[in-house]
């Protein structure tokens, strides 16, 4: 990647990092790569004071000093209009907004700008209804790529035909003369791409994550430790909400005191119903002794590993979920097995990986026997591919990828 000319990137995320998930890691890596390989980033997000702090506190000062980030904007759906109207013109609005935020941008730094990267294309296209091309290129002229993260529009639909429908209608603003380049995590879809629009510049890149070295000295890790006296440890990590299976294991541990069960970060209650959340909240007041809930962000990475390191299980058997983990990625970094619900990328990685044991999703009798697998002796003696998965989602393939992407943005604009 050295040898690729210098470029100035816009990068582009107005997703509200607060809402957890992906988007704040992914960001960081690729500011950071882009830099280290020699190239001037220019971000547009939602916390410009956060992304810049961190780049200034992990980024060589000699890289760091071509960086810089501005406040996007994010115009909010008409709600007094039916959706498939309000959709369209809420994405177009966006497109607006960030030309605006772009020109202004381009006036304060003084510079031109080599190509625009979406970190996030979904926050762009409309959910129903359909924005006109026509006007697409009349507000956004700029050479672009994008990163499309989300599965659902593809795997969810029931028939081939809505798949393809809904994947048309997510991916029309690519096919505008000025996007150079279309990125996504998920390797069925990314065929799918390739069979949908044939003429395209479609790259599957590596679902990576940031694997900064363990924070040995975290509090938390040796809290647990300590009040685990031996038990083997399972884990729950990131956002603690209904989807991502929250509820399946805390029944879980209701029925495992030989078992101890961590529970740490952003702590979300808004899908519960109020009788899951009486359940939740009678469960945590008992105080359990083979738990620890902290419902708090786990503030650097560094923290986030060392949980992944303590523990020996991570459950990611998420509820109607069809895309990747992170946390997934993690576990094969520190060659730890996880748990994850049939159907899925999840499961289709786990299943060519080997990574770890499939349940019916919700299903707190199969993780029970999923734990007491992947604990014996045989669980432990099955042959896991970590190191295969680990490989083809690194940093340094996705630097590999990064080359033939930026060398649609070499003309310049």
């Amino acid at each position: 990647m050295r040898n690729a000319p210098a470029l100035v990137i816009c990068l582009v995320d107005i997703y509200d990092w607060s809402r957890g998930g992906h988007f704040r890691t992914y960001f960081r890596i690729y500011s950071r790569m882009l830099l280290e390989a020699g190239h001037k980033v220019i971000a547009i997000c939602r916390k410009p004071e956060e992304i810049t702090e961190w780049i200034n506190q992990t980024v060589a000062a000699e890289h760091a000093v071509n960086f810089s980030a501005y406040p996007g904007h994010k115009p909010r759906r008409l709600r007094w209009l039916p959706k498939s109207i309000s959709m369209p013109i809420a994405a177009w609005l966006r497109w607006r907004a960030l030309a605006k935020d772009m020109r202004q941008t381009m006036t304060d730094e003084q510079a031109g700008i080599d190509g625009v990267f979406l970190m996030y294309l979904e926050d762009f296209v409309p959910q129903k209804g359909w924005l006109p091309l026509w006007l697409f290129e009349r507000t956004f002229r700029r050479p672009w790529a994008f990163l499309s993260i989300s599965s659902r529009f593809y795997r969810e639909p029931k028939s081939p035909n809505e798949a393809a429908r809904q994947t048309r209608r997510l991916f029309h603003p690519a096919t505008a003369n000025s996007c150079k380049g279309w990125c996504v995590l998920d390797e069925k879809i990314h065929g799918a791409l390739r069979g949908l629009f044939p003429g395209a510049s479609i790259h599957l890149l590596a679902d990576v994550t940031d694997e900064a070295p363990p924070d040995v000295d975290f509090p938390l890790a040796q809290e647990v430790l300590e009040r685990a006296r031996g038990r083997k440890v399972v884990s729950l990590l990131g956002l603690l909400e209904r989807r991502k299976g929250l509820l399946t294991l805390v029944r879980v541990a209701k029925q495992r005191p030989d078992i101890f069960f961590l529970f740490a970060g952003q702590y979300r209650d808004g899908a519960f119903n109020e009788e899951e959340k009486h359940e939740l909240e009678k469960f945590l007041a008992m105080v359990p002794d083979n738990c620890l809930m902290q419902a708090s962000r786990i503030d650097t990475e560094g923290q986030f590993n060392r949980l992944v390191c303590i523990s020996d299980i991570l459950f990611t058997a998420y509820l109607n979920f069809q895309g990747g983990s992170n946390v997934m990625t993690k576990a094969a970094v520190f060659r730890k097995p996880v748990i994850v619900s049939t159907g899925g990328l999840c499961y289709e990685r786990l299943e060519r990986y080997h990574l770890g044991v499939a349940i019916k999703e919700g299903s707190p009798e199969e993780c029970s026997v999923a734990i007491d697998y992947l604990l014996s002796d045989a669980g432990r003696a099955e042959w896991r591919d970590y190191e295969g998965f680990a490989r083809i989602m690194s940093l340094d393939i996705l630097r590999e990828q990064v080359v033939g992407l930026l060398s649609v943005f070499a003309g310049g604009s």
